[in-house]
């Protein structure tokens, strides 16, 4: 199939957002491990939004991320 080609722009496109993403939940992670989930999930919200403004998250997904580190 012609749209699962590796070198397609829309696939660069999302290697660079899961980057990204992979590299504010490495970052915030460690800071925020064990403390209170409704904590978590207001800070890692903030960083996605401050670090990939043109990315929107849903509220499932910050939950699961913030899940993984909260207490």
């Amino acid at each position: 199939m012609a749209g699962n080609e590796p070198d397609q722009p829309e696939n660069e496109v999302l290697k660079d957002l899961v980057g990204q993403l992979d590299a504010v939940l490495d970052r915030v992670g460690p800071a925020l491990r064990g403390r209170p989930l409704f904590v978590v999930e207001k800070v890692l919200a903030r960083e996605l939004r401050r670090c990939i403004p043109a990315a929107r998250f849903g509220a499932d997904d910050i939950r699961r991320w913030s899940g993984e580190n909260s207490s």
